[in-house]
């Protein structure tokens, strides 16, 4: 651990704020040699705020695993208490409490997501349960609220619902891998690219958030395939900068030299024309 012979908290005081102070403390944990009393000053602070994890962090990196601990397992019966069963069962497991009360949390977690039909987060949990089975039960029921959300948004028609429609898509999609159904999946996938390209609201984006998805699930030919619709588009429009940009994130070598020749040329001949 560094220590540069400063006298840290002459330099902390110096700051503007409280605030200021104990976000340089947070930033410097594990860093720098703090005194011990600022350190659990900042970690009151945090927990009194609601911050069990950046409060934990800091304890963590400031050599205090029990203490870490103790907050984590302080928020888990926090949350259980308030009846969130999901942060509690979270703050359980990463205060490394018996796997049987782990589980218990788990559980309801299941039975109130389930409830409120939020599939997503009630198959999650029925993972952290060791509940495999239950989980897909519950991730295809997911993805086809995810998907019939898709649909009613695809028909609003206007550039905000469309982006909507291409969210809800790929939500689905990731579900369906989720629930190991690899084609539901890839068709879920590719709905929400289609989506992406048609809107023409989002011109500058919408190539980005397309292949963003393709490459996300894995369909880097896909995303390579947009990449190139993108720079040949931008050629045709005369925005050579953007078609380089989009060429060559394609891998279009031929292309790029192209480009980055003429760019050069058209801003040498500026260059000459305002000298």
């Amino acid at each position: 651990m560094a220590n540069k012979n400063l006298d840290l908290e002459q330099i902390l005081n110096k700051l503007n704020s409280n605030n200021a102070r104990y976000v340089a403390i947070f930033k410097l944990a594990g860093k720098v040699d703090l005194p011990p009393q600022l350190v659990e000053r900042a970690i009151e602070v945090f927990v009194n705020a609601g911050h069990d994890d950046e409060a934990a962090d800091i304890a963590s990196r400031a050599g205090m695993p029990e203490k870490a601990k103790e907050i984590y397992q302080k928020a888990a019966e926090h949350w259980e208490k308030k009846g969130d069963f999901g942060f509690a069962a979270d703050y359980a497991i990463k205060a490394g409490m018996p796997s049987e009360k782990v589980k218990e949390l788990c559980l309801k977690a299941v039975e109130v997501y389930e409830r409120e039909c939020v599939f997503d987060d009630a198959g999650d949990y029925a993972l952290k349960a060791g509940m495999p089975e239950k989980a897909k039960e519950l991730y295809l029921k997911a993805v086809e609220v995810y998907e019939r959300k898709s649909l009613e948004s695809e028909r609003e028609g206007d550039s905000t619902s469309i982006l909507r429609a291409a969210y809800f898509a790929k939500s689905a999609g990731d579900l369906a891998a989720k629930a190991g159904m690899p084609e539901k999946a890839k068709e879920m996938y590719l709905k929400a690219i289609n989506l992406y390209l048609k809107n023409h609201f989002y011109e500058s984006e919408r190539f980005d958030m397309a292949a963003g998805v393709a490459l996300e699930a894995g369909m880097p030919e896909k995303a390579k395939e947009i990449y190139q619709e993108a720079a040949n588009l931008y050629e045709r429009m005369g925005a050579f900068d953007d078609a380089l940009d989009y060429a060559t994130k394609a891998g279009m070598e031929e292309k790029v030299k192209v480009l980055r020749t003429l760019i050069d040329l058209i801003n040498e001949t500026s260059a000459d024309h305002t000298s």
